[in-house]
């Protein structure tokens, strides 16, 4: 999807983004799938999403919740989604930056995969997997080709940002709704988007 033309806005900070992006001279917002790639997971084994996966994980931990704790619980999920063992999941948590600045006072890398294990029993057998990456990202892929397709049909222009869409301001909520729309018409549920 990113192979042809430039998308450099990818890499520009989402503060930055926000303050010069523009489409056809008007405003842009990022609208966002809030847990894709464990809704995935979670969806194909027969359970509906929760509003706030990483949050819930802090919590089970007893940990106050924070933006910045709440980033690396984020962070910790999605790279277990993607490590070859559960031994590999541990090791990389308790050398990850974001870790080290916010969790590591609180737990331990074993401590966070158990509640998550504890919460959504169903994403085990997903986690230290080591072959999920690219079973996400082709199916994360088909999901927004589809959502860009159907917004381009309507004239609405929609520019990919991993598993978000940047938009015009007033198209925000034909944009969630058809995100909301695409990603039940794949996988049977509905998830949450921001």
């Amino acid at each position: 999807m990113y192979q042809k033309g430039n998308h450099g806005y990818q890499n520009i900070p989402r503060k930055e983004r926000q303050s010069f992006l523009l489409i056809d001279g008007q405003p842009t917002t990022e609208v966002d799938f809030t847990t894709l790639h464990p809704c995935i997971f979670l969806n194909r084994e027969g359970r509906e999403c929760p509003k706030d996966m990483y949050s819930e994980v802090l919590k089970q931990l007893g940990i106050r919740k924070s933006k910045k704790r709440r980033a690396a619980i984020k962070n910790v999920i999605l790279s277990a989604l993607n490590m070859n063992t559960v031994h590999g999941i541990y090791t990389f948590t308790g050398q990850q930056e974001s870790y080290q600045g916010n969790l590591k006072d609180h737990c331990k890398p074993i401590d966070i995969y158990n509640a998550i294990i504890t919460l959504y029993p169903e994403l085990k057998q997903y986690l230290g997997d080591g072959d999920n990456s690219d079973r996400l990202q082709a199916a994360d892929s088909i999901i927004m080709i589809d959502i860009l397709e159907r917004l381009a049909k309507m004239g609405i222009v929609g520019l990919p940002l991993h598993d978000s869409v940047i938009c015009k301001v007033p198209h925000k909520a034909i944009v969630e709704r058809e995100m909301k729309a695409v990603y039940e018409a794949y996988m049977g549920f509905d998830i949450h988007v921001k």
